[in-house]
């Protein structure tokens, strides 16, 4: 098949999670005869089908007739079975199996441009379905219970007193949370709308500098003291680096100067850490 006889496949060219995605399908042989491009790189009656049905982290798959689309989980599907006519992967119709599909799909649809962000701004024309802030705040929760656990971890050796350190989980949760909460009023206070993306960029660099702040603290607590401080200034240093990545995506910039912005940050980097470092290093034997 060439031309318009092959199924089109679009997908989102400015997010790098997707163009990476797409090449690791095609060296699996799924896009075999099938014709791959940037949405935004298709015009004509193929582009209006594709508007039509697309929805921000989803590609969309025009079918041999370009008439018929299938989108997300279920053009996934359709390329899998497609490829590997197989009992194994018809198991993908039964709808226990298509449901997990999707979630799984939606997940990392949402949360594409915070593992990997794009160096701009979303396209505003592009709305997200609002399936998108409800699997964003699920995975918030889902990082922030994480970097708990992380903690938790490093300094299991160091506990003695059991409800001592649930107490201390639930402070250190909910002050967390509130940390979290009162920053994005600030923001809303100065008109800026992406709450839930700052929320959700937060927990996951809380989650990622835990993983690396997590073998210093069990390093401070079993092999070596090191200064309270400076793991402290470990952890808020790198997850502040970390963080800057995102301000292109997030465009605090507009509404908020440069030197009032790096400070908001910082200082919510900073409560977070010694909240969660101070509160589980003074568990001593």
């Amino acid at each position: 098949m060439t031309g318009e006889n092959q199924p089109l496949l679009a997908f989102d060219g400015d997010c790098r999670l997707c163009i990476g995605s797409i090449e690791w399908l095609r060296r699996l042989g799924l896009l075999e005869q099938i014709d791959t491009r940037a949405a935004a790189t298709i015009t004509g009656t193929d582009g209006e089908m594709i508007q039509r049905h697309r929805r921000a982290g989803e590609i969309v798959l025009l079918q041999e007739d370009r008439q018929h689309a299938l989108t997300g989980a279920a053009a996934m599907r359709w390329l899998i079975q497609r490829r590997w006519s197989s009992p194994m992967t018809r198991l993908l119709d039964l709808a226990p199996v298509y449901c997990l599909m999707v979630v799984g799909y939606r997940f990392i649809a949402s949360w594409r441009r915070i593992w990997l962000p794009p160096g701009q701004a979303p396209d505003p024309i592009l709305l997200e379905p609002n399936w998108v802030r409800w699997f964003r705040v699920a995975g918030s929760i889902l990082f922030i219970a994480l970097s708990l656990e992380l903690v938790k971890y490093a300094t299991m050796n160091s506990w003695q007193d059991t409800a001592l350190v649930d107490h201390l989980i639930n402070w250190v949760a909910s002050f967390t949370i509130v940390a979290l909460l009162l920053q994005c009023v600030v923001l809303r206070a100065v008109g800026y709308r992406r709450l839930l993306d700052v929320m959700a960029v937060q927990s996951w660099a809380v989650f990622v500098s835990m993983l690396w702040t997590a073998p210093v603290l069990w390093f401070h607590l079993e092999v070596q003291e090191l200064p309270d401080l400076g793991v402290i200034v470990f952890y808020v240093v790198t997850t502040a680096l970390y963080m800057r990545s995102y301000l292109p995506w997030l465009a605090i910039h507009e509404h908020i100067p440069f030197h009032t912005r790096d400070l908001l940050w910082m200082a919510l980097v900073l409560a977070v850490g010694v909240a969660l470092i101070e509160s589980f290093s003074g568990i001593n034997p």
